[in-house]
């Protein structure tokens, strides 16, 4: 049998004086360590990874940044600010971040799900998620997105899907 290489990966976060700052470490399960990982290129806290395939580990949002960085984990040299080509504002805040395809990737805030951003990697172009404006007043929180369907539960207990090529929204169950 093989050894599983899963790894943690820490991205900024803050000291214990609530200072943000720009370590990155991993945890390689392999190895039972520790390492550090280069060193972000603007401080934040409460940030939001996501590894899209194996080779790139984006980052966005957090608390005192206002950019996405890429790192290529098979080079592993340094982040790399995406040059972003929208007028749409770079997410920041407490985020959640989800694959939405090999191309996309979905930055959910978690204080305000209708300002929820996703950003096509290939023309570092940012666009406000089409579904905002078809959600009902109400709180909701983004559970995860799964084969192209981002997944909401708001405050009444209802689960609802959007279909991110179909452009469809609807309940799933309600009251649960």
């Amino acid at each position: 049998s093989t050894q599983s290489t899963w790894v943690f990966v820490t991205i900024g976060g803050s000291t214990d004086k609530c200072a943000a700052h720009c370590i990155c470490e991993e945890y390689s399960l392999v190895q039972n360590r520790w390492m550090l990982l280069p060193s972000l290129n603007e401080a934040r806290s409460s940030a939001s990874p996501i590894l899209l395939g194996s080779q790139f580990l984006y980052v966005a949002g957090g608390y005192c940044a206002k950019s996405i960085e890429v790192l290529d984990c098979q080079e592993r040299e340094k982040w790399v600010r995406v040059d972003v080509k929208s007028e749409e504002a770079v997410p920041s805040g407490n985020l959640m971040a989800f694959a939405v395809s090999d191309k996309e990737i979905m930055f959910v805030n978690h204080d305000h799900v209708k300002k929820t951003k996703v950003l096509n990697i290939e023309e570092n172009v940012i666009k406000a998620a089409s579904f905002y404006g078809e959600l009902n007043q109400g709180s909701y929180r983004v559970i995860c997105t799964v084969k192209g369907r981002v997944y909401f539960i708001e405050n009444s207990g209802s689960l609802c899907t959007y279909d991110m090529k179909k452009k469809v929204f609807c309940e799933v169950l309600s009251g649960i």
